[in-house]
């Protein structure tokens, strides 16, 4: 029901970075407040009795770089799953010196039979350089082995709207092919640009079994 894990690594610039996350499920038990409980603090509780009504993540995490000031991070992550329906959300706060900032985001996720939808909002607070951004995907399942999938972004403090489709086939030719298309609109230039792109993309896996 509970898990802790942590990381550390030395980059090639000696960088150090470290950080730890808890996670643990929310589930119910005999009644709602007890069940609430048990789940938060990880304890244990009868499987006949449990179903698990969402998840919470705790993490921190600190940066040292040669020449800069030690930079911190700390973060609360929230999810319920409700059937079909599951809200997430998240919230992170940074600081390095004199600067603080935070970071506030609000998604939701949406399966129907072979549809799902996931929709995220995120704004910045005490930071003017990182506006809002906006993300939809929508993946329609038309196989066991085709889906085809639609992504929307708006980045407001860039000014640019994308728009990118991609269509997975597996067992194509023994692999996977993977067909997609990017368009962009960069509003912050006069005029505004327009740039697009498109691809096709062909892989193969080695299995030993």
């Amino acid at each position: 029901m509970s898990r802790i894990e942590a990381l550390a690594s030395i980059d090639g610039d000696s960088t150090i970075t470290a950080g730890a996350r808890y996670f643990t499920s929310i589930s119910m038990g005999g009644s709602a407040n007890g069940g609430l409980t048990g789940g938060l603090s990880g304890g244990a509780s009868s499987p006949s009795l449990v179903s698990e009504v969402g998840s919470l993540a705790l993490s921190a995490g600190w940066r040292r770089k040669q020449g800069s000031a030690d930079e911190f991070a700390g973060s609360f992550e929230l999810q319920v799953d409700a059937g079909p329906f599951v809200p997430y959300t998240e919230f992170s706060a940074r600081t390095t010196d004199s600067t603080a900032y935070a970071l506030a985001m609000l998604g939701t996720s949406l399966a129907i039979s072979n549809l799902s939808l996931t929709m995220e909002a995120q704004t910045a607070i005490g930071q003017s350089s990182a506006g809002t951004q906006l993300f939809f995907l929508g993946t329609w399942k038309a196989s066991d082995l085709t889906s085809i999938s639609f992504a929307v972004f708006w980045l407001a403090d860039a000014h640019i709207l994308a728009a990118s489709s991609i269509a997975q086939f597996q067992g194509i030719l023994g692999g996977r092919l993977d067909l997609s298309a990017t368009a962009s609109w960069i509003f912050i230039g006069s005029p505004a640009s327009f740039l697009w792109k498109i691809g096709a993309y062909w892989t193969l896996s080695l299995s030993t079994y």
